[in-house]
C-alpha cells in the first residue's frame, strides 16, 4: 500500500508561491513541504501493523552534491497559499539522506506509526539541506508531467491471519536424523508458572544464564509529562506505579532512569525473558538485548496501550548500556534551567539515541520509560 502525496511545495526566500511548479527546490534557502494522503489507510487501523513506512522521492537533477535531510513538520499547510513567511517548521529528529539522481528512499517508519496513532498530527515532511550542507537539488513535484514521480510513503503491512487451509494428504515417512545433542535439564517443575517466575527472578539477580522460558516484562512510556524535581528515583518509580495501576497493569514498575550515585542498571532486575510492550510487541529478548544499543521496536506505547504524541523525548539520565550519564537534574530532584538531564527519543530504536539523544534543561517536561521488575 502507498500513501500519495496530495500537497507538495517548496518555499524560500526568493519564493512568493511555488504549489503549481513541476519542480521541487531544495537547498539554496529552499525547502519542500509534503503531505500525504492518510485516508487510503483502513479505518481503526493499528500502528502496529506497519511493518516499514518508507518515503520515496525523485531527484531530476542534482545541483550541488551534500547532505539533504527530512523532518517531520509541526503544523499544517496549505499548497496554494503557504510562503516562507507561514510556512510551519520542522521538528524532532531530522533523518539524513544523501541525494542521487533518481529515487531517494528514506526509512521514516516510526513517524508513519505516530501518525496513525494520532492522525491530527500527520502534517508531513520537510525536505531541506543539512545543517551547513551547501547541497542543492531539483525533486519531481506532483505536476510534473513529464516524469508523474510524485513523492509516496510505500507501507509494508502486517494484515491478519487468514484462516486455515484444508489439511493435505498425509507425506511420506521420511528417514530418521541422527539424534541431536542432549540440551541442558530445566528446573524441576518449570511449567509451573510460580516456580518458573522464581527461577526467573534468581536468573535476573545473577550473572549465570540457562535456558529457561522467562515470561515477558512490560515496558511502557508515560502518558504523563514531569519537569525534572520528580522527587528523586523514588519519587519518578512511584509515577511510573501510579500509571501501570491506573492502566490496570500488574506488578511492580520502576523508571528507567539513573542518578550519578544508582544507575539504571543497578537499580533494574536484569530480566532474562523478553521485554514487551502493553499489547505485547517485543521491545527486547532479555536484559542484554535491551542494553546493547539498539531494540526491536520503539518504546511508543503508554500503560493504557496507546502510541503517545509529541513530545518524544524521555528523561534517562541513562546511557545504552545502562549507565549513568552524570546529567541527572540534581538526582532529580531540580526543576529549574539551573540543571540539565539526559534525555532519549522514544521514536528511536536502531540506535543509543532511544536513551541517550542529548541534554535538555530541566524546567522542561518530557516523559519516562516504566520497566516492570
Amino acid at each position: 500500500m502507498d500513501l500519495p502525496v496530495v500537497a507538495d511545495v517548496h518555499v524560500g526566500p526568493s519564493t512568493p508561491q511555488a504549489g503549481a511548479l513541476p519542480n521541487l527546490l531544495v537547498g539554496g534557502g529552499n525547502r519542500a513541504l509534503l503531505r500525504f494522503g492518510m485516508n487510503v489507510l483502513p479505518v481503526g487501523m493499528n500502528p502496529a501493523q506497519v511493518v516499514k513506512a518508507t518515503l520515496v522521492f525523485h531527484v531530476n537533477r542534482v545541483v550541488t552534491a551534500g547532505q539533504l535531510q527530512v523532518a517531520q513538520l509541526n503544523g499544517p499547510f496549505e499548497e496554494m497559499t503557504v510562503s516562507s513567511g507561514n510556512a510551519p517548521p520542522a521538528f524532532g529528529f531530522a533523518f539524513p539522506v544523501t541525494p542521487v539522481q533518481g529515487p531517494n528512499l528514506v526509512d521514516v517508519t516510526p513517524i508513519v506509526q505516530q501518525w496513525i496513532a494520532v492522525p491530527a498530527a500527520a502534517y508531513g515532511f520537510e525536505l531541506s539541506a543539512a545543517s551547513g550542507s551547501s547541497a542543492s537539488v531539483m525533486v519531481d513535484s506532483k505536476e510534473n508531467t513529464a516524469t508523474s514521480y510524485g513523492a509516496e510513503i510505500r507501507l509494508v503491512l502486517s494484515g491478519p491471519v487468514g484462516a486455515t487451509g484444508a489439511t493435505g494428504a498425509q507425506g511420506l515417512a521420511g528417514a530418521a536424523g541422527a539424534p541431536g545433542a542432549t540440551g541442558p535439564t530445566g528446573p524441576t517443575g518449570g511449567t509451573d508458572p510460580q516456580i518458573l517466575t522464581a527461577v526467573c527472578n534468581l536468573l535476573s539477580a545473577s550473572t549465570v544464564t540457562a535456558n529457561v522460558p522467562c515470561p515477558a516484562k512490560t515496558i511502557f512510556i508515560t502518558n504523563n509529562l514531569f519537569n525534572g524535581n520528580m522527587g528523586g528515583l523514588a519519587g519518578a518509580d512511584a509515577l511510573c506505579q501510579g500509571e501501570a495501576a491506573a492502566a490496570g497493569l500488574s506488578g511492580q514498575y520502576k523508571a528507567w532512569l539513573s542518578t550519578a550515585q544508582s544507575s539504571a542498571a543497578q537499580r533494574l532486575g536484569h530480566w532474562p525473558g523478553p521485554y514487551q510492550l502493553p499489547n505485547g510487541t517485543l521491545v527486547a529478548n532479555n536484559w542484554a538485548d535491551l542494553t546493547d544499543g539498539a531494540l526491536s521496536f520503539p518504546i511508543q506505547m503508554a500503560a493504557n496501550g496507546f502510541n503517545v504524541g509529541t513530545p518524544q523525548t524521555v528523561w534517562t539520565g541513562t546511557d545504552a548500556p545502562g549507565a549513568s550519564t552524570g546529567s541527572d537534574c540534581g538526582g532529580w530532584s531540580v526543576g529549574t534551567n539551573a540543571a540539565s538531564g539526559t534525555v532519549g527519543l522514544y521514536i528511536f530504536n536502531n540506535r543509543p539515541g532511544w536513551t541517550n539523544q542529548s541534554s535538555l534543561v530541566c524546567n522542561t517536561s518530557q516523559r519516562l520509560y516504566c520497566v516492570q521488575q
